[in-house]
């Protein structure tokens, strides 16, 4: 009699922790702290694993994740963060700019300089007959 109460109890157990660590989902939205703006492609990602997804134009997400998860958000020009999931299926969250990272790269169309103060160019006249001169059908 007191096995079967014990195994009994040690089900129920189970059963709980099943339950208790069972994947939710949750949704949210990330905007930006500074205007509340919606920022799109956000990236967020279950801390230590793969998983993971990306908000879309309205800053909006939707993810599958258990409490005890971490998750982690990081965009171009934000600072990264972490918030912990724990009972919470809702989020709305709020990312601060980093400047100091945007003044570090400037990215242009010939390449990727690093805190330049003047960014050069280069630009070519092509006139009519150079580009009817070789007119050579390419089959």
């Amino acid at each position: 009699m007191k096995q079967l109460k014990l195994m009994k109890l040690l089900f129920l157990a189970c059963v709980i922790f099943v339950n208790f660590t069972q994947a939710q989902k949750i949704t949210g939205t990330v905007n930006s702290s500074k205007d509340n703006s919606p920022l799109p492609g956000v990236s967020i990602l279950i801390k230590g694993t793969n998983q993971g997804t990306t908000t879309d134009a309205a800053g909006k997400f939707s993810l599958n994740a258990s409490t005890g998860n971490t998750l982690v958000l990081s965009y171009v020009g934000y600072k990264s963060q972490e918030i912990a999931v724990n009972n919470q299926s809702v989020f709305n969250i709020g990312l601060d700019e980093d400047s100091q990272a945007l003044s570090e790269v400037v990215v242009t169309a010939l390449g990727i300089k690093k805190e330049s103060k003047k960014l050069g160019y280069s630009t070519t006249t092509v006139g009519a007959e150079a580009i009817t001169e070789n007119r050579t059908p390419n089959f």
